[in-house]
Order: C-alpha cells, then structure tokens, then sequence
C-alpha cells in the first residue's frame, strides 16, 4: 500500500505500453480518467480501495486486452454498460462494494473466459433471473 493522493493523471493514457497497473489501496480521488481506454496493451488494471467516484468512462470498454479488471470499493456509480462483453479476454471482474443500480447485463454471460465476478453490494435488476433459473 502507498499513500499516493490526488487525481489519477490524465497523462497515464501516454503510457502506451502499459500492461498492469496497480493503484489499488491509496487515496486516490475524482473519476476514473477516460485515457486509460487508451491502454491497448493493459491487461490488469486494479484501483480498489480508493476515492474515486463517478461512473466508469465508457472508452474503458475498449481495452479489450484486459484479464483483470478491479474497481471495487471506490463509490462508484450509475449502471454496468452492455459493451461489457468487449472485454473478451476478462478472467476476473471485482466491482462489488459500489453503488451500481440498474439491469444486470445480460452481456456478462458472453464472456467465456470469466472465471470470478464480484458484485456484491450492487443493486443491480434482473440478475437472480438470469442465474438462477429454476428446474422444471
């Protein structure tokens, strides 16, 4: 753990060879810049545990290199977008301890290559339905 503070700069979109980046556990505040949709090489990306707030940039969709993607406990809001499923490569999606709402996508389900989802504390619609269908 540091104790790095402030924004996460937008200039971290210049590092274009970036594979992992790990800012998880700081105090770290504001929006998830929208230039780490910029990573093409990013792999992980983990920035739990911090400040950070708003809703998730939707050009993070993008990275369709991503294997790991951990966002929890940093206050984030508003849905998880259906473009989701672009993250074709993604094994293990934490998102829990946020203030997600809205419909469960259904998306989710096409990313064969997901191993562990967290999204414990989400208050997301539909998806006890989509999980758990009962047996006839």
């Amino acid at each position: 753990m540091n104790n790095f503070g402030g924004n996460v700069p937008r200039e971290i979109g210049n590092i274009t060879q970036l594979k992992e980046l790990y800012l998880h556990q700081n105090n770290l505040k504001g929006d998830i810049p929208k230039e780490i949709g910029y990573l093409n090489y990013l792999e992980v990306l983990s920035m739990s545990d911090n400040n950070l707030n708003g809703r998730l940039p939707r050009q993070l969709w993008n990275v369709t290199t991503l294997r790991e993607l951990n966002i929890a406990n940093i206050s984030l809001s508003g849905g998880i977008p259906k473009e989701i499923d672009n993250l074709n490569n993604l094994e293990i999606l934490d998102m829990r301890g946020n203030n997600l709402s809205g419909p469960f996508p259904r998306q989710i389900l096409n990313i064969t290559s997901l191993r562990e989802l967290y999204l414990g504390g989400a208050s997301l619609n539909g998806m006890s339905a989509l999980l758990f269908k009962p047996k006839l």
